[in-house]
């Protein structure tokens, strides 16, 4: 809701979520008829954004951090990011590069 009240400033483009089908009555109606994709190389292809917000479980996270951030993506994720710090350190080095 928060990004649907400045449009002006952000816009949603896509959403992914490995399992899709799962997720489309979750979202804001507004927000509904946005692509949702299973392949979060598919939606870095079709819509390279410039930043991305991501909300997954801490066993994949840690993956679609670092092919953002290999990306050129600014990421923002919430916590916690990974499960240890060891499973996000291909993330930070990415970021760092």
């Amino acid at each position: 809701d928060t990004l649907l009240a400045i449009p002006d400033e952000a816009e949603i483009v896509a959403f992914y979520d490995p399992k899709p089908e799962q997720s489309r009555a979750l979202l804001h109606p507004a927000q509904r008829d946005l692509p949702i994709y299973d392949d979060l190389s598919a939606l870095i292809r079709d819509h390279h954004p410039e930043a991305a917000m991501v909300f997954l479980p801490n066993n994949v996270r840690p993956a679609a951090l670092t092919e953002l951030a290999e990306a050129g993506i600014h990421i923002f994720g919430g916590k916690p990011v990974a499960g240890s710090a060891g499973a996000l350190a291909a993330t930070a080095e990415a970021i760092a590069r």
